[in-house]
């Protein structure tokens, strides 16, 4: 007979222990699996929505995508040029450009 065995993380329906049908609030089917979406200038996310690479003129703060960097911090641009990300500013810099240049003192 049948036996019963959960679903995969985040699915409300599956048809093995690996394949989702359907899924939990706030996520959605991807090729059988439920992931949450990507936020707002995300290229790329975990499965629980945290980012791992931004879209064009955004900056990976964290595991978030921000249009500009904080004060404290200036854009570095990723190995491949278009993905860039935050890098905390020298010491007593509020901000600067880059990580020996402050454009203002705390």
């Amino acid at each position: 007979a049948g036996e019963c065995r959960p679903c995969p993380p985040l699915c409300k329906t599956c048809v093995d222990a690996s394949t989702c049908t359907s899924c939990e609030k706030g996520a959605h089917l991807k090729s059988g699996t439920c992931v949450f979406p990507c936020p707002k200038g995300c290229l790329s996310c975990t499965s629980e929505g945290k980012c791992i690479r931004c879209k064009e003129k955004y900056h990976l703060h964290g595991d978030t995508c921000i249009a500009g960097c904080p004060d404290g911090t200036y854009a570095v641009s990723g190995s491949d040029g278009a993905a860039s990300e935050c890098q905390p500013c020298p010491p007593l810099c509020k901000t600067c450009v880059d990580a020996s240049t402050c454009t203002s003192c705390e």
